[in-house]
């Protein structure tokens, strides 16, 4: 229910086109991502983002998962590095509010904030900011904007905090 509800909110999103093609395939620019990022995030179903990560953060999520289940299985009982899931954002704690904002573009890279806040604590309030990178896409014919990592306030980010869960 969750995913289809997620569906139609995605679906009602505007989405002009990314280049002047009025006939050919949507792209989604980079303030687009950062809406599906933060409604994903509102939702707790990453599956949405999993489909517009690069092919290289893709690879890192596969390693860390597979380094969590064996460390699982070697540990039965004890949390895993990953217990509380991938390090989409600099806490695991839920945020009721997500807004994506400040997307810019330039060249090969483009960032968009990631704004969380907590309507019943304000200092509690932060901002992460998402890493863009072109990625070709055949279907396309182009390239599209796809998340690489996300950096977080104290300038650490997600790849990092991936390799990071496992050193001991």
């Amino acid at each position: 229910m969750r995913q289809l509800a997620l569906a139609v909110i995605l679906l009602a999103l505007p989405f002009p086109a990314f280049a002047d093609d009025a006939d050919g395939p949507t792209r989604l620019s980079p303030q687009q991502v950062g809406d599906i990022f933060c409604i994903t995030r509102l939702g707790n179903d990453m599956a949405p983002v999993e489909a517009i990560i690069t092919p290289s953060l893709k690879k890192a999520i596969a390693k860390a998962d597979a380094l969590d289940a064996a460390w699982e299985k070697k540990n039965p009982g004890e949390k895993p590095p990953l217990g509380d899931g991938i390090p989409w954002q600099s806490t695991p704690d839920y945020a009721p509010k997500c807004v994506a904002d400040h997307a810019a573009a330039n060249g090969d890279t483009a960032t968009v904030n990631i704004n969380y806040s907590f309507p019943d604590d304000a200092a509690a309030n932060y901002t992460d900011v998402l890493q863009l990178k072109p990625v070709p896409d055949p279907e396309m014919g182009d390239k599209v904007w796809r998340i690489d990592d996300v950096v977080f306030p104290d300038k650490t980010d997600m790849r990092q905090n991936l390799i990071d869960a496992f050193k001991p």
